[in-house]
């Protein structure tokens, strides 16, 4: 989903989000800046300039922007308007692949002899930085060792909250692994492709159970456990970084040569549209709008499990017209409403995996819910908007239930 080294693969990441403002957000070389632009590319300005902004993750909750800038050392953030520029993480060597996943951040970075890559996990003011993955260092007094190619590790990222998983791609090995999420343990490798072509950028569809990556100039699809591996769609120049709108299934692709930008490919259609034109672009996040009275939650929830807890982010939207609908209808002075949001997360199997219905339900003004001291098993969640009048706090409309979320507890 994101990228590492201007040399070795450039990173978009699409987010769809509590705050979203049909924008996007993406970085760019020769003045290396921070920029923001509707979603068509129009109206593009610079947010932050920084000596070279690689990687970017929304963090939808905070109305923030993360970015990797290896010229600096540092993950930085700003706000999405970009105000308050604050050193994350500093004194790191070559800071590559980052990711936001509920209340924590994840990135990789490079050991100061070059030997080898890791991947740490760290809270969003970056404080209690834990390393999950690291790999094997490299000799550079090996035979037929290569002081220009990549140190073995993670490099591009990808967080699946709700399975406890974290995907990544490891530039010297081409490969693309994943491990548990929770404490980088049981490292898998899902696709080798050691024979051909370097992975480069991934994205999921956490809904469907899809990785998409790219490998030069082709856009690939495989289960998420690497089997059943497609080609989507083939470009003349080779893509950097890819990341996925699930709710419109449009991919967007990074170039840093040749078509030079950002490809919007939508995938039912088969067609592509050019942003950014011109553009040296390492990477790309952009936020949607929804509609302001929803009938029906077109997301599920973005779930985080931790050993102790699990954050369950909802899509924030407002009930705008009918709340004014309904107001006019009043002679005396407009009623006051709430917006709730009301989920139901529900135990569908045991540790053992024996069938359960344990359900626990939560109504709260916030879109964002915490769940401690879970039972194991295997869980499913689902949330709809309640309006509500506040001084009676009787129910006056609700939306449906969104599509709903898997996730397990171990």
């Amino acid at each position: 989903m994101n990228s590492c080294f201007r040399s070795l693969s450039f990173l978009i990441i699409f987010t769809t989000n509590a705050f979203a403002s049909d924008k996007i957000y993406y970085t760019s070389e020769d003045p290396s800046v921070v920029n923001q632009a509707k979603l068509d590319g129009s109206q593009a300005s610079a947010l932050t300039t920084a000596s070279g902004a690689l990687s970017v993750a929304v963090d939808p909750v905070n109305k923030t922007l993360y970015y990797t800038d290896p010229s600096n050392a540092e993950v930085a953030r700003i706000g999405l308007i970009g105000t308050n520029k604050i050193t994350v993480v500093g004194g790191l060597f070559e800071p590559g692949g980052l990711e936001v996943a509920g209340d924590k951040i994840y990135y990789s970075a490079r050991d100061s002899v070059g030997k080898f890559r890791s991947l740490f996990e760290a809270n969003l003011d970056g404080t209690a930085v834990r390393q999950l993955i690291t790999s094997t260092e490299i000799d550079p007094q090996s035979p037929g060792y290569n002081s220009g190619a990549p140190a073995p590790g993670p490099t591009t990222l990808v967080v699946d909250g709700g399975r406890n998983k974290i995907y990544y791609v490891d530039e010297f090995y081409q490969t693309i692994n994943r491990a548990n999420l929770a404490d980088g343990t049981k490292v898998e490798t899902i696709v080798d492709l050691s024979s051909g072509e370097v992975p480069q950028g991934l994205t999921l569809d956490t809904e469907a159970g899809l990785l998409y990556y790219c490998t030069g100039g082709s856009i690939h699809r495989a289960k998420l456990d690497g089997s059943s591996k497609s080609t989507v769609v083939t470009f003349l120049d080779s893509c950097e970084g890819i990341d996925l709108d699930p709710l419109n299934q449009n991919i967007y692709v990074a170039f840093p040569t040749g078509l030079n930008g950002i490809v919007k490919y939508d995938i039912s259609s088969k067609t592509s549209t050019k942003l950014a034109a011109g553009e040296i672009v390492y990477d790309v996040a952009a936020d949607v709008d929804r509609p302001a009275t929803p009938k029906t939650i077109p997301m599920p929830a973005q779930i985080t499990v931790r050993t102790s807890k699990v954050v369950i982010v909802m899509e924030k939207f407002k009930f705008g017209s009918l709340k004014a609908a309904t107001a006019t209808k009043k002679k005396k002075a407009p009623e006051k409403f709430n917006v709730l949001y009301e989920s139901a997360t529900t135990r569908t199997k045991d540790a053992a995996g024996n069938k359960r219905k344990d359900v626990i339900k939560k109504k709260d003004k916030r879109n964002v819910l915490t769940l401690k001291n879970l039972n194991p098993g295997t869980y499913t969640t689902k949330y709809r908007g309640v309006l509500t009048k506040q001084k009676t706090g009787k129910t006056v409309t609700a939306t449906k239930f969104s599509p709903t979320e898997t996730f397990v507890i171990n």
